[in-house]
């Protein structure tokens, strides 16, 4: 009787060779180089975030909705240090909440999924930290995943000299970025049933 690959492998090898692009470009937006990771207007915010004095709001919200069904951190570089920006969907209730620094800056409306969609909702954003390195992100991506799937690493430098420094962790529906080994860039992804749309 010959083996037949789990869906969920199957899944993990197609998300890896459809999603390489995005995630170049969404990387090449945090990387140093020709790239510009924000606007002016963005930039101007965030030097401002990093002298203003927040409140993190995240275990308020993780105590009254749980955890997100989706979400994504990105640890953007400014002169004087990092801001942490994260969006946390939760679709059961049509809800959006966005952070920088920990502090709820806005929540929003967001449409709904196909009723099946798996979410990888045992992952806990707060168990990302800026200065992981590659092999603690992995070891966190293992021991929350219910299959303890390993994750597969990924260098970007073959995708060019914007690149170069830059890799990722594909693991159980879960993508991470990390440039010169410290994360820049966290990305938890739903498995949408045949037919539906993502």
């Amino acid at each position: 009787m010959k083996h037949r690959p789990r869906p969920h492998f199957v899944f993990l090898l197609i998300l890896t060779s459809l999603t390489a692009f995005t995630l170049a470009c969404n990387l090449s937006n945090l990387l140093s180089g020709p790239f510009s990771p924000v606007s002016e207007e963005e930039l101007t915010d965030l030097k401002a975030a990093l002298h203003t004095k927040t409140e993190d709001h995240r275990l308020e919200v993780l105590e009254y909705l749980g955890r997100p069904d989706a979400f994504d951190i990105a640890i953007v570089e400014v002169e004087g240090g990092s801001v942490r920006r994260e969006s946390w969907r939760y679709f059961q209730y049509g809800t959006r909440v966005d952070f920088v620094d920990g502090e709820a800056v806005l929540t929003m409306g967001i449409e709904p999924v196909p009723e099946e969609t798996l979410f990888a909702a045992w992952y806990d954003p707060l168990a990302f930290e800026a200065g992981m390195t590659v092999g603690q992100v992995s070891r966190v991506i293992r021991e929350a995943s219910p299959a303890d799937a390993e994750a597969e690493r990924i260098s970007l430098a073959p995708g060019g000299e914007d690149l170069e420094g830059g890799e990722v962790l594909v693991g159980d529906q879960i993508m991470v970025g990390f440039y010169e080994g410290r994360l820049v860039y966290v990305e938890t992804v739903g498995l949408v049933p045949e037919g539906g749309q993502q």
